[in-house]
């Protein structure tokens, strides 16, 4: 009998269904990429999860009929292709995702001027909420200069968002790199030694600037000054009002060498 998509279709699911291990995939990627944050209404909740079976099924009816035209032309060659094109897909969205092609901007040293969304509802949330939130409804800018750059010439993908709220400014940090180090752990330590982001912040017409340095794990060294050599370092006081989240962790670690990324969203008192 000759079968058709509607048969293609309950015999694929259970096929799928059939392996444990797809459910786990499917529970950590609901986790990581999820949209359902607490300042989501119930119009959102059901629009998400219809958008979820739409598009399945859509997606799933485009590749069985592709197939089903084009079979008997396929070849190992044909495989090899294919998956090239599907792997150079991944890759240009990951870019699209995180800022290097996405409706963010690139910062490449020159002075630009970015226009800090407000978010009523963030004080409330956790800071894992927060990062998630950040990550997919705020604009994302690429940082793409790379300081003394015949000395450190390695440069990793670096994106960040920001939106502030009442009473917080919050800056979320993505990174993805090849090498990950984070030895310090204490307050003030040297994390510029590690796998390190950093923030600027000054106040119109005045000469003092707040340098903030944190570490892939949340490690903080922050001050305030009027040069580089005379800081005035932040007390353990003022630090605990400074609010971070690694998605690394918190416990420190030698480097680490791979395909590597990180999420730090980190929550500054207005004052």
């Amino acid at each position: 009998m000759k079968n058709n998509y509607v048969q293609d279709l309950i015999t694929g699911f259970l096929f799928t269904f059939s392996n444990p291990l797809i459910i786990f995939l499917i529970i950590g990627l609901y986790a990581r990429f999820n949209f359902l944050t607490n300042i989501t209404s119930i119009y959102g909740y059901f629009i998400g999860f219809l958008s979820i079976i739409i598009g399945a099924l859509g997606w799933w009816f485009l590749i069985t009929y592709f197939v089903s035209k084009v079979r008997g032309r396929f070849n190992v060659r044909s495989m090899w292709l294919i998956n090239i094109f599907i792997g150079s897909f991944n890759l240009l969205d990951v870019g699209y995702r995180h800022g290097a092609f996405n409706n963010g901007v690139a910062m490449n040293g020159e002075e630009y001027v970015l226009n800090v969304s407000f978010v009523e509802g963030l004080d409330a949330m956790s800071m894992a909420s927060v990062a998630d939130y950040m990550e997919l409804h705020l604009k994302k800018v690429g940082i793409n200069c790379v300081n003394w750059e015949d000395k450190y010439p390695y440069h990793p993908i670096t994106v960040f968002s920001m939106a502030y709220s009442d009473k917080f400014l919050y800056v979320n940090y993505f990174v993805r790199c090849n090498y990950l180090r984070a030895v310090n752990y204490k307050n003030n330590s040297p994390v510029a030694e590690d796998s390190c982001v950093e923030f600027f912040l000054q106040t119109p017409g005045s000469e003092e600037y707040w340098n903030f340095e944190f570490n892939c794990i949340g490690a903080i060294n922050a001050s305030h000054r009027k040069d580089r050599k005379h800081p005035i370092r932040l007390t353990d006081m003022e630090l605990a009002t400074v609010k971070r989240y690694a998605t690394c962790g918190n416990n420190p670690f030698q480097e680490l060498e791979g395909i590597l990324i990180g999420d730090l969203p980190s929550r500054f008192r207005l004052s």
